[in-house]
């Protein structure tokens, strides 16, 4: 059967279960995972989250574990994700975040997908500080989480310690990027701080800035645009001011850094 065939006769397979779900749940929520693992195969990311999200999840009729729920809100998150939705992304992380709280909820791959929403929520609100947090913690990730999520045919590749490696130090550069463009504060100071004397970070590409930023030195403009490479669109749109987040972020280093400079300038040295 064509993908073609195949689509066609999940989209008629739904509609007739739909008419009656409520006879019909666990077969229609078979259905529906199953056209979106096609919907998502064509990266119709919307498509596969809207199928996904209309599963009865807390309905009476039938029992439905703790870990399933989390898994489809979390899948379903992840999908609006992929299509820039962080709104109705928000809505399942949120659902699935008391769920995953329980400490008996041991799924390690649906809590590292979970945090992984987190961070890049956060970061598509611009709420910089708390994404920067959310990326650190997902850069400190070990190879037992990694295997969970990979599947087990992971634990085969030669290459898995460099996979994690690089996956990690991934997360570390978006945690920089992210610590950057925070507000100013004893809160980013700290997170600023852990950051810096992390060894790992010297290794991120951003590690140029991350050290002006906590060693309160000037910024120059090449150093700027270079940093500027590694942004994503949303962390360069103009806010209300007419600024963009890195501009603001810069000047408000800068004239610190300078104000700080010329403090310490004595009479002596003049």
């Amino acid at each position: 059967m064509s993908p073609a065939q195949k689509k066609e006769l999940g989209n008629l397979c739904l509609a007739k279960l739909k008419a009656r779900v409520s006879s019909f749940e666990e077969q229609f929520s078979i259905a529906s995972e199953h056209m979106a693992d096609i919907l998502q195969g064509e990266e119709d990311w919307k498509g596969a989250a809207d199928i996904l999200s209309q599963i009865p999840l807390t309905s009476s009729q039938r029992n439905i574990s703790d870990e399933y729920k989390a898994k489809m809100y979390v899948r379903i998150a992840m999908l609006y994700l992929e299509d820039d939705n962080e709104v109705s992304a928000e809505a399942f992380v949120h659902r699935s975040h008391n769920i995953i709280g329980k400490p008996d909820f041991t799924n390690l791959q649906v809590k590292f997908q979970h945090q992984a929403c987190r961070a890049r929520i956060y970061d598509a609100k611009r709420k910089f500080l708390d994404a920067a947090r959310h990326y650190y913690e997902l850069s400190q990730v070990g190879k037992a989480t990694v295997l969970a999520v990979m599947g087990e045919e992971a634990a085969k590749l030669s290459n898995i310690d460099e996979m994690i490696e690089t996956q990690n130090l991934d997360a570390l550069n978006k945690a920089a990027i992210c610590v950057v463009l925070a507000p100013a504060g004893p809160d980013r100071s700290r997170t600023l701080a852990m950051m810096y004397k992390d060894e790992r970070t010297s290794k991120v590409k951003t590690f140029n800035m991350l050290q002006k930023i906590y060693l309160e030195r000037v910024v120059r403009a090449p150093e700027i645009e270079e940093f500027q490479k590694e942004l994503r669109p949303h962390q360069m749109a103009e806010t209300s001011d007419g600024f963009t987040v890195l501009q603001k972020a810069m000047i408000e280093h800068n004239l610190f850094a300078a104000a700080k400079m010329y403090k310490n300038i004595t009479f002596k040295e003049l």
